[in-house]
């Protein structure tokens, strides 16, 4: 893909979306060291080629990149709403059921899920911050790690009780 900058120049990128069988980019040039090959499988990074200009001359440019959350359907309609990014931890471990572990969206028990969504998105009495936010980058790892560190998030467990996926927690 490409776009380009405030003066008109062309900067190229590809994405990567962390695949297990993608290797790096041509751009990294490591040719003939195989091992390193493997370091970008399961590692979601962009690769850009920028313009030399007067701003960009020599060296290594600094890129900063802000990520915004996890792209999930909302708990209130998780087949057919529109996906909206969240750090939510509650909402990425509906999507993580539905999309890793492969639970129907009709056993989830969305109310509890809800309930887990407004107390991470509180502020405690004193704080400026919302309670909890999952901020992880997953390079790798087994399902049952991913599962961890998204229950560690939100301090809590998903359990199956009476045939439907609840959150309980704290």
């Amino acid at each position: 893909a490409e776009v380009k900058d405030d003066d008109g120049n062309l900067i190229t990128y590809d994405m990567y979306y962390g695949g297990t069988t993608q290797t790096e980019d041509s751009r990294l040039d490591i040719t003939g060291i195989s091992a390193y090959r493997q370091a970008y499988r399961n590692t979601a990074y962009i690769a850009f080629t920028f313009p030399t200009t007067l701003q960009v001359s020599a060296g290594v440019p600094n890129v900063t990149a802000t990520i915004a959350g996890k792209l999930c359907r909302p708990l209130t309609d998780l087949t057919a709403g529109t996906p909206v990014y969240t750090r939510n931890p509650a909402v990425i471990m509906a999507d993580f059921a539905i999309n890793v572990k492969k639970y129907a969206a009709a056993n989830i028990d969305t109310t509890t899920f809800q309930a887990l969504e407004t107390y991470c998105n509180a502020i405690p009495t004193g704080g400026i911050l919302s309670r909890y936010k999952l901020d992880y980058a997953f390079i790798g790892g087994s399902i049952a790690d991913a599962q961890a560190i998204i229950e560690s998030a939100f301090l809590g467990r998903l359990i199956r009780s009476q045939g439907t996926y609840k959150i309980v927690y704290e």
